[in-house]
């Protein structure tokens, strides 16, 4: 039993999770919103360090503070009717109580006349473990060659 909580509570088995959790708080399915929407996005913060650094990329400016990306993460959802947040090809590296993940992120956002946008970034994302668990110190995306 010892052997099978060791393997569920793992550092590679904690990092995914946390990336679907984040995923899933940043996307939302058309015909969704209210409190129930809101809950969503501010659940994002357990994900997130207070001092967090996210660089979406160009044309996108830096946002600093895990607040900040609730709040940019809730405008975009509040003028979207749809948006999904994918991960794929995701690797982990974990050196003690910090780890660093290289994956593919993928947003797919629908505006309310139903125009549909893709980005595909490579995201590469540090991670710190703190006494709540992991959380994301910092986040960069860059466009794919």
């Amino acid at each position: 039993a010892t052997a099978g909580y060791l393997y569920c509570a793992s550092d590679e088995r904690q990092i995914p999770r946390l990336l679907d959790g984040v995923a899933n708080a940043v996307t939302q399915e058309e015909g969704t919103g209210g409190v129930a929407a809101l809950a969503e996005v501010t659940g994002l913060t357990r994900y997130l360090a207070p001092d967090v650094a996210f660089e979406p990329g160009e044309p996108f400016g830096p946002i600093t503070g895990a607040q900040n990306v609730v709040s940019t993460v809730g405008r975009v959802r509040a003028v979207m009717t749809t948006v999904e947040l994918t991960f794929s090809d995701v690797q982990i590296a974990v050196d003690g109580s910090t780890a660093s993940v290289r994956t593919t992120a993928r947003l797919t956002l629908k505006d309310r006349n139903g125009d549909q946008s893709v980005e595909t970034r490579e995201a590469l994302i540090a991670l710190a473990e703190r006494e709540t668990g992991w959380v994301i110190t910092t986040a960069r995306a860059d466009r794919r060659p």
